[in-house]
């Protein structure tokens, strides 16, 4: 069962008393890397700036989720821990606020920390005059070769979880957000059907797309 899969964590830490945990498979993602890099010649420098591109990718991730945690916290629900697999991560909270509004600010929570990071990194770009390497025309360049595509790439990298994640495909934070309003007009289940509908033609809409332009990883995820 997907609990069961969640009990195959190995514990890396807390913070406000939420458990952070690590799945086994993450570290396939890693090995991915590594061997995609040296089946296409990468130098062992551009293998360690991808790796760690990855894993701080997922430290944004496991900020993300602590929006959402810490959040819930405020209105009284505890969060059973956190957990980084393949595909990102999941707080599991034990239960979800009873009140519309409550529960939006929680779905929220976890993107609005994304903004945030996006925000500080193009600060640090403008102090370092380092701007420039947002246009249009120098991100299409950035590559993992040298340090310097390091932070416009993990700018952009966390704007494209704020949007991926606000897609209305419920149960992801768009789809709470969504279920959130409805619930406001008509009700808690009868919001939760249509949230859930609605995000069922989004996935059948997206894995069509992928599987049409041959992103794959698209089309599982």
């Amino acid at each position: 069962s997907p609990f069961a899969m969640f009990e195959n964590a190995w514990y890396i830490g807390s913070f406000s008393r939420i458990p952070v945990k690590i799945h086994w498979t993450f570290l396939l993602i890693v090995l991915y890397v590594i061997g995609t890099g040296l089946s296409d010649g990468a130098t062992l420098m551009e293998i360690a700036i991808e790796v760690a591109f990855i894993l701080t990718i997922f430290v944004c991730v496991v900020l993300h989720e602590f929006g959402h945690a810490l959040t819930a916290q405020r209105f009284g629900i505890k969060t059973e821990d956190i957990i980084l697999l393949p595909i990102g991560g999941v707080a599991r909270l034990r239960n979800m606020p009873e009140k519309p509004m409550q529960e939006l600010i929680v779905a929220v929570m976890g993107p609005v920390v994304n903004v945030a990071i996006a925000i500080l990194i193009g600060l640090l770009l403008y102090s370092l005059g380092r701007l420039d390497q947002l246009s249009p025309e120098s991100l299409e360049q950035l590559s993992f070769e040298n340090w310097q595509s390091f932070l416009p790439l993990l700018l952009m990298s966390n704007v494209m979880l704020v949007l991926f994640n606000m897609i209305p495909a419920f149960p992801m934070d768009g789809g709470r957000v969504l279920r959130a309003l409805l619930s406001m007009g008509v009700g808690r289940l009868k919001a939760t059907r249509i949230a859930t509908l609605i995000g069922q033609a989004i996935c059948l809409v997206l894995v069509g797309v992928g599987l049409y332009y041959g992103a794959y990883t698209l089309a599982l995820i």
